[in-house]
């Protein structure tokens, strides 16, 4: 017989009220980082992430990559999520995805 008690109630909201929400959002305005690092001015990125994403659920992420010359470039773009704790330490990967043009 499981004996153990449930005592999440005690010091988080109930998940996917309001009151998880927008602690969830604080924390991750407190845990975003940007490393925006393109180093060639004729392409820009726009990422995107997919509407309603919340912590904790899986989403995913779009990308539109432009070219803004006239000369015709190959990219490789490489996508790497990584966990992150409420803290702010980064964890583990937990997904990675390699895109050859």
């Amino acid at each position: 017989k499981d004996d153990r008690e449930d005592i999440t109630h005690n010091y988080k909201y109930p998940e996917g009220s309001e009151d998880e929400r927008r602690v969830f959002q604080k924390a991750n305005k407190l845990t975003e980082q940007t490393t925006d690092e393109i180093t060639d001015p004729g392409i820009t990125i726009k990422l995107k992430g997919s509407d309603g994403m919340n912590k904790g659920c899986d989403f995913d992420v779009y990308a539109v990559i432009s070219n803004n010359t006239e000369v015709e470039r190959q990219c490789r773009l490489m996508f790497c999520a990584r966990t992150s704790s409420y803290n702010g330490q980064v964890g583990a990967e937990c997904g990675k995805k390699d895109l050859l043009n």
